[in-house]
């Protein structure tokens, strides 16, 4: 099932619900992340699917799905706690790893035992450290509790943008399949310019689907473990401009030789069904 908050943040579920349903087409209204809403009145309009989005995240129908409130909030009655304590448990994990790290420096043996005693898994007390502190180290790095929350309605309006568009491309090929079938496709005007037009639309649904991703993911590189904000990288500056631009020379490659062959392709034209009915009984006469 996917992680908490983009699994909020994807339906802009505010407030959390049992038997939560999936709202298909809707319009969020703009609240600033620090106010908390009732789930009714952050749509302007929503028409929902009902109980679907507790199928799809934890296989019930029926099971309760929290919201952006409760993640952030906290929620007793369910067992959620909030932000800020995840962010108090991960200073506390931060804390350990350098009192560890001075240990080592400074060749304290009795310290590094004892800080390993707490990360062992196979020691009570380093199990119940893991489980609890170590298991909301990222949260140690944010600074305000709405940290974890990402954009929203980019990553709203981006999901149903993708799965619209595949919808579209799903009807869209079904069509094709079946002028095919009856060798009528090349006479379907109207089909070849929707076929045409369609192109850009496979780019937008891609991109759409990695708005979904990588902002529906924020603030996380490792969910709950490494926020992006602590994400430093030790590659060089020369070695990330050096492969950017052998991608841009790849596939630009790559995009002139499918300009190529499609243009070379349009040019030829569509075989005419008479020919292809000849080329048949040709190759019958032959045998």
């Amino acid at each position: 099932r996917p992680p908490p908050m983009p699994g909020a943040a994807l339906p802009a579920l505010s407030a959390g619900r049992p038997a939560g349903g999936l709202g298909g087409v809707g319009a969020p209204r703009p609240v600033d992340r620090t106010v908390r809403t009732s789930d009714d009145s952050a749509f302007a309009f929503r028409i929902e699917i009902p109980k679907m989005l507790s199928l799809m995240a934890f296989r019930d129908a029926n099971a309760f799905v929290p919201g952006i409130n409760d993640l952030v909030y906290g929620n007793e009655k369910y067992g959620i706690p909030s932000t800020e304590q995840r962010m108090e448990l991960g200073r506390e994990a931060l804390e350990a790893l350098e009192g560890y790290r001075e240990a080592r420096r400074t060749g304290d043996e009795q310290e590094q035992a004892r800080f390993e005693k707490l990360f062992d898994p196979d020691d009570p007390v380093g199990k119940a450290f893991i489980e609890k502190q170590f298991a909301s180290i990222g949260y140690g790095f944010l600074k305000e509790p709405t940290d974890v929350v990402p954009n929203v309605p980019t990553v709203f309006y981006s999901f149903r943008v993708m799965v619209a568009l595949g919808g579209y491309f799903i009807l869209l090929f079904a069509a094709i399949l079946f002028f095919c079938y009856r060798r009528t496709l090349a006479g379907k005007r109207w089909m070849l310019y929707a076929m045409l037009w369609s192109i850009p639309l496979a780019y937008l649904a891609s991109v759409s689907g990695w708005i979904v991703a990588e902002v529906g993911r924020q603030p996380w590189t490792i969910q709950d473990l490494l926020p992006t904000v602590a994400s430093v990288s030790r590659i060089n500056t020369g070695s990330l401009i050096t492969a950017f631009f052998l991608f841009v020379v790849l596939f630009t490659t790559l995009l002139i030789a499918e300009l190529m062959i499609m243009t070379r392709q349009i040019r030829i034209g569509p075989e005419p069904p008479d020919a292809h009915a000849a080329q048949e009984r040709t190759s019958i006469d032959n045998q």
